[in-house]
């Protein structure tokens, strides 16, 4: 009988908890969006609309981020500095 791979839940899966546990690959490519796209990606995720994938496998034992490094760089960057994006997403107060 062939043994059964246990994968992680993402879904029940805190954010701190996944940012910690990912590991980027050689193959990913630096940093690039600039900080309008990263307003607009908070305001998305602000609005409650959809914003694309993050996608992890899980390699070794490891998590590996393949695609979603942008994504999750900018959403890790709003939690860390909140106050930074506030601003430009409440222009009216």
């Amino acid at each position: 009988m062939a043994k059964q791979q246990q994968h992680a839940d993402y879904s029940q899966m805190s954010f701190e908890t996944l940012i910690k546990e990912i590991e980027l690959p050689k193959f990913q490519r630096g940093l690039v969006w600039s900080a309008k796209k990263k307003r607009d990606l908070i305001n998305t995720l602000n609005e409650g609309f959809p914003f694309g994938a993050i996608l992890i496998y899980e390699q070794d034992g490891k998590n590996v981020l393949l695609d979603g490094q942008q994504r999750l760089s900018t959403i890790k960057e709003y939690r860390e500095n909140p106050l930074a994006y506030w601003k430009p997403l409440n222009k009216d107060n």
